[in-house]
């Protein structure tokens, strides 16, 4: 099962700051991303393994998926 977490503002907006799924072949971030609706329009990073990664990339089973809200700073 993949492991997906939401930091931030992100989880009081899905209402969970972690959660576990299983996951068809293929599917990937973007897919996941359209199950919650505030993180559909949303200026979002994912973090696939720890590693950015765009809505077209896959994931599998064992992966980390972490949604990350936007950053400033100054």
């Amino acid at each position: 099962m993949a492991q997906i977490l939401y930091f931030g503002r992100l989880a009081d907006e899905v209402g969970c700051a972690a959660e576990t799924v299983q996951l068809a072949d293929g599917f990937t971030v973007g897919e996941l991303r359209a199950r919650h609706p505030a993180l559909a329009g949303a200026t979002v990073k994912a973090a696939v393994n720890r590693v950015l990664a765009d809505d077209s990339a896959a994931l599998s089973e064992d992966d980390e998926l972490a949604f990350l809200p936007p950053v400033s700073g100054g």
